[in-house]
């Protein structure tokens, strides 16, 4: 008998019966059924501790329905399709099929050593053609029904990768994965008539066994809204420009309308006046933002954050990004500080973040979880 436990020869030799006997294979049998499924990761190469975190909770489950009899099928694949693994491919001068298996080869390995009670005789690659040719068939059946359209859209380029961004793999203003500066730009897009199901949607969240607080998140993304479309008409044109209230009740209350910059009202009026064709970003110098950050954070910091109400807190440093040298009149961007607070009992580093935008009333930061605000005039 051993003394110590190795679990590179005890698990594997446990891991190994459990092969053999296919103990996981899910079978066709009278017992009630249970589908766990966990999302499919990206094959990078190797796992990390969020993969054994995620992929260990979905087995607990699973362990815990066949210890209750269920018939479980539990699946295993990967989210092997796109352009990130094409660029890894390129950068390690290996073709995208060679790159992309090599990978699934090590993780599944790496998920194998966990001990993770998987079917994998169901396994799928989303990069096999006998998986994405469904995805294909569907696609082509939505078309089919009028479900898909194409339109332009403003999205998040990045010019390395050449993909659209989410707004969440934004990050200070760069790629999440390729670290490149993000570009606004206009390009043609599909996009499925979701909101024809909206209503359905909608209807079907209180049937559902969820945390009431996971409702109100789903509710609230479908964003249900009921008013009138209202429309204005445009002096001396037959066109009108139509808003959407909840309060339509309160219309002789309006003063103005406002226009986002890449509004086709907008872009027209930039080609036929010169004031508007000609607005440049306003130079605003690193030195003086860093300023005004400390100014306001010295300020503001020790009220905005509980913890800093009876700490004393002194900030030491301010994260700028960089296209703040050329702030755009209102434009919204991410600023950083650090700061060291102690008590009695601690003494810690401390990170915070706010916005902070420009206008003519000069320098306006946003800062702390209870959202102070102050400025700075524009004077050098």
């Amino acid at each position: 008998m051993r003394n110590e436990y190795n679990p590179a020869i005890i698990e594997k030799n446990i891991q190994d019966k459990w092969d053999t006997e296919k103990r996981y294979q899910a079978q066709i049998d009278k017992r009630e059924k249970f589908y766990c499924l966990s999302m499919f990761p990206y094959p990078s190469g190797k796992l990390h501790m969020g993969h054994v975190r995620n992929y260990t909770i979905g087995d607990v489950v699973s362990r815990y329905k066949r210890m209750q009899n269920f018939n479980v099928f539990q699946p295993m694949g990967w989210d092997a399709f796109g352009l990130p693994a094409e660029n890894a491919a390129i950068a390690n001068e290996v073709s995208p099929e060679e790159w992309t298996k090599s990978n699934i080869e090590n993780m599944k390995s790496q998920l194998n050593s966990l001990g993770l009670s998987y079917d994998w005789s169901k396994e799928l690659q989303t990069c096999d053609s006998d998986y994405y040719k469904w995805e294909q068939l569907i696609f082509t059946k939505l078309f089919e029904k009028g479900l898909v359209y194409k339109k332009k859209s403003m999205v998040n380029w990045d010019p390395v990768d050449e993909t659209v961004l989410a707004n969440e793999q934004v990050i200070d203003g760069k790629g999440w994965r390729s670290g490149a500066k993000v570009e606004i730009k206009e390009i043609d897009q599909w996009f499925i008539k979701i909101t024809k199901y909206a209503d359905e949607l909608l209807d079907s969240i209180d049937t559902l066994d969820w945390p009431e607080n996971v409702k109100t998140m789903q509710k609230n993304w479908i964003g249900k809204s009921l008013g009138a479309e209202i429309k204005f008409k445009i002096n001396g044109t037959n066109d009108f420009l139509k808003v959407f209230s909840t309060r339509p009740d309160t219309i002789f209350g309006a003063s103005f309308l406002a226009i986002s910059p890449g509004h086709e009202i907008a872009k027209n009026l930039a080609i036929e006046n010169e004031n508007i064709k000609n607005i440049h970003p306003i130079k605003i110098s690193p030195q003086k933002i860093e300023g005004a950050l400390k100014l306001i954070v010295t300020k503001y910091g020790p009220k905005a954050e509980p913890l800093f109400q009876k700490a004393k807190y002194q900030p030491y440093s301010v994260s700028i990004s960089e296209d703040l040298a050329e702030a755009k009149p209102n434009q919204d961007v991410v600023f950083t500080v650090e700061g060291w607070y102690k008590t009695k009992t601690l003494s810690n580093k401390r990170v915070t973040s706010g916005r902070v935008f420009y206008n003519k009333n000069g320098l306006n930061l946003i800062f702390g979880s209870v959202m102070r605000k102050g400025s700075v005039s524009d004077t050098d």
